[in-house]
């Protein structure tokens, strides 16, 4: 993608953490706390944690339109 290497490093880093902390930490220790088992926390975990970076990394890692037009 065409764009500034600092913003994009940036917001990549910020998408990264926020992956860990909601859906490594958050999304499967509540699930495993309430009585899910294990595997199926962690399984809906990840299946939620594919969404969520895959929108990240469109709509504001690699944002459509935000490349630096003279370049």
């Amino acid at each position: 993608v065409h764009g500034h290497v600092g913003r994009q490093t940036s917001r990549y880093l910020l998408t990264v953490i926020a992956n860990y902390v909601l859906f490594i930490l958050l999304v499967s220790s509540t699930l495993e706390a309430v009585g899910v088992n294990f595997l199926a926390a962690r399984l809906i975990a990840g299946a939620c944690e594919a969404v969520f970076v895959y929108l990240m990394m469109r709509g504001f890692v690699f944002r459509p339109g935000s490349h630096d037009r003279d370049a």
